[in-house]
Parts: structure tokens; C-alpha cells; sequence
């Protein structure tokens, strides 16, 4: 049996937690809430964490700038933003791209890096931060990882450091009630990308197992339940199987349906999520043939066959119209040599069979 597993952050969880965790005031006396122009406002969010803090005596400063797919230069105006203002702690308060981004501004206060020295962060000072999640898709919470887009190339790239933990996670579904049903379908499926991805690769073990299960029997049947007007239960359901598939990424990264739909996402702009599922079937299928035993057990945790969660996933997608030119392969075919994503794939993935993918759904 296989049971690694590091998680060294304080995980609160419950209705009006933010309030009532009384936490702010034991990590310094002023801080900088790191967020996006709109989810933390709109959600609620922003204002329960200003009345914490207010609270507690604690002072503080915003920093609003995050977009989606962070620039890097953004999070380190972020940073400097907090080493100027003094701050003894950071609190983001948004989705995956801000949880992120403030994991690189959390370097970046205390730490002057090239962009290069950034990605191979590995050890060293940070400044402590509060992740408040406003979505139910990234895991971000619960992650030592941080996604961030390159300003030179528009390439995505990763940090993967112990030290960029959070001191504590704030875990309060109620944030996510505002979001739209688009936002949330595509959020969705990249918690639930998350989740298969880490199930099958091989880095994966009995206790990643059980996180993606648990977030597969959440994720999977909510997404089922979905319309118009999304009801409570379905969020709440879609949130915590987020923070279950998170646990699963934290360990065990992402398969080859990651990079492939960052493609989709830069050169078509789908978003993340979706771009993500687009490959989940294929992953799926050769999952299925590397290990075979763990067929059973996923699908009596989605509640549903093979066939049944294909179908949802393709329901669900709504994509624009794809062509891609040979150019575009061949930008690909130079990005993928050597991608770890490709090598944890069950039964290994090649370069080859991505772009024979990308025909086949794309022509």
C-alpha cells in the first residue's frame, strides 16, 4: 500500500467560517487581500473578510489586479504592492487564477527572481497567506501548485514548492452562489479533470484514490443535476468535491488532458475547464486499459456507466468551432517534447498520439 501525503495548512470549513475562524489577527497586525476586479465583490466574499479583519484590528490594503491565466508580471506587481505596504500577511480571496497569483506574489514580497529563478522556486522565505476560495474548480485551496501564464509567450507554466501551502484555507461554499452557469459547468469539469487525471496516472496511490473518488461521487452526479437556476445543494456538492480532487492534484499532478487543452484555450479561447474535458474520454479509455481494476470503482462513484459519463461530459462542453492548421501542430508537436504530464498518463502518452488526437476530434 502507498499512502504519501503532505498537507501542512490549517483547513476551516463551514457556513460564515471567515467570520467566525478568528484567525487574522495571530498572523500580524496588517495585510494585503490579493483578488480580481469581480468574484469576491460579487460573491460576498471581499466584505466578510474586510469585517474579520476589521474586527480583529487588523489593517489592510487591496490589491485587485488579478485576471484570468495570471501574468507573471502581474503577480510580482503584487508582491512589490504587499513588500510596500508592509504587510505581514496575504489573503486571497478569489478562484484558481487569484489563489495562484498569490502564491507567486507571496515570493515575489520577499524575494527578488528572474522569471526563470521563479518557476524553479523550490525553498526559501514566503510570506505567509489565507486562501479564501470563491469557485468550485481549481483546488487551488488545498495545493502547494500555482498555474501562471508567461507575458514573453503567453505560455503556461508551474510552480511546485512545499512552502507555498497556506497558513490556513477558509472553505465556505456560499461564495460560489453568484457564479453563472457557464462559469460554473466549466469549473466543474476541470475539479472533475482533476480528480480522473490523478486516479489514473502513475503517480497515484491508495489514499489519492480515495480523494478522487470522493470527489467523482460528488462531482460527477452535480453535474448531472445542473440547470438553469443551480440550486445549493448542487453548489455545495461541486465545492467540496473540488477541494477532495485538489487533494488528488496536489499529489499527483495532471495527465495529458491538461497541457493539450491549454492549446484550446490560448489559440481558441475555451475556457480551462471545458479545454480540459475536451480529452477526458480518451484519458478515460486509456486508463481503462492500464488498469482495468480501477474501472468498477469510478463509475459506481459517478453513479453512472462509461458511456453515461461521456455523454454528460460531451453534453456539457458547447464548443465553438476548432480547425487546426499545421502550424499549430507543429507549435505543439515542439511544446510537448519531454512533458511530464505525457509520461504519468496511464500506459504513457507520446507526442504522436497527441497530435493524432487533436486530429481525430479536429480534423
Amino acid at each position: 500500500m502507498r499512502f504519501d501525503f503532505l498537507m501542512p495548512s490549517e483547513v476551516l470549513s463551514g457556513e460564515d467560517i471567515v467570520k467566525k475562524a478568528k484567525i487574522f489577527g495571530g498572523l500580524g497586525r496588517r495585510c494585503v487581500i490579493i483578488t480580481g476586479k469581480n468574484s469576491a465583490k460579487a460573491s460576498g466574499a471581499l466584505d466578510d473578510i474586510r469585517a474579520a479583519l476589521d474586527g480583529e484590528s487588523v489593517s489592510y490594503s487591496v490589491f485587485d489586479g488579478i485576471m484570468q491565466n495570471p501574468l507573471v508580471s502581474v503577480c510580482r506587481e503584487a508582491g512589490l504592492f504587499a513588500r510596500g505596504q508592509g504587510a505581514d500577511f496575504l489573503i486571497a480571496a478569489g478562484g484558481g487564477s487569484v489563489l495562484d497569483a498569490a502564491k507567486a506574489a507571496a515570493i515575489f514580497a520577499l524575494n527578488d527572481l528572474s522569471d526563470d529563478a521563479l518557476f524553479a522556486f523550490k525553498t526559501g522565505k514566503v510570506l505567509p497567506y489565507v486562501a479564501v476560495g470563491t469557485t468550485a474548480g481549481t483546488g487551488s485551496e488545498v495545493t502547494k501548485i500555482a498555474v501562471l501564464t508567461q507575458d514573453e509567450n503567453g505560455e503556461k507554466r508551474s510552480i511546485n514548492a512545499k512552502c507555498l501551502y497556506p497558513k490556513f484555507t477558509l472553505c465556505d461554499p456560499k461564495y460560489t452562489y453568484s457564479l453563472s452557469y457557464d462559469f460554473t459547468v466549466s469549473t466543474a469539469l476541470d475539479a472533475l479533470s482533476h480528480a480522473v487525471e490523478g486516479y489514473f496516472c502513475s503517480l497515484a496511490n491508495d489514499l489519492t484514490d480515495l480523494h478522487a473518488l470522493k470527489a467523482v461521487s460528488l462531482i460527477a452526479p452535480a453535474l448531472g443535476r445542473l440547470s438553469g437556476e443551480i440550486q445549493k445543494p448542487v453548489r455545495d456538492d461541486l465545492f467540496y468535491g473540488s477541494l477532495f480532487a485538489g487533494l488528488t492534484l496536489n499529489t499527483c499532478g495532471t495527465g495529458f488532458p491538461h497541457p493539450m487543452g491549454y492549446v484550446l484555450t490560448k489559440t481558441f479561447s475555451v475556457p480551462h475547464g471545458k479545454a480540459c474535458a475536451v480529452f477526458l474520454p480518451e484519458y478515460i479509455r486509456l486508463g481503462l486499459l492500464a488498469c482495468p481494476e480501477k474501472g468498477a470503482p469510478l463509475f459506481a462513484a459517478a453513479g453512472m456507466s462509461q458511456k453515461e459519463l461521456e455523454a454528460l461530459i460531451q453534453r456539457l462542453l458547447n464548443l465553438p468551432e476548432i480547425v487546426f492548421s499545421m502550424a499549430l501542430k507543429a507549435r505543439c508537436f515542439a511544446r510537448f517534447a519531454d512533458m511530464k504530464n505525457f509520461a504519468i498518463s496511464p500506459g504513457g502518452f507520446t507526442n504522436a498520439q497527441a497530435l493524432a488526437l487533436y486530429d481525430r476530434l479536429f480534423g
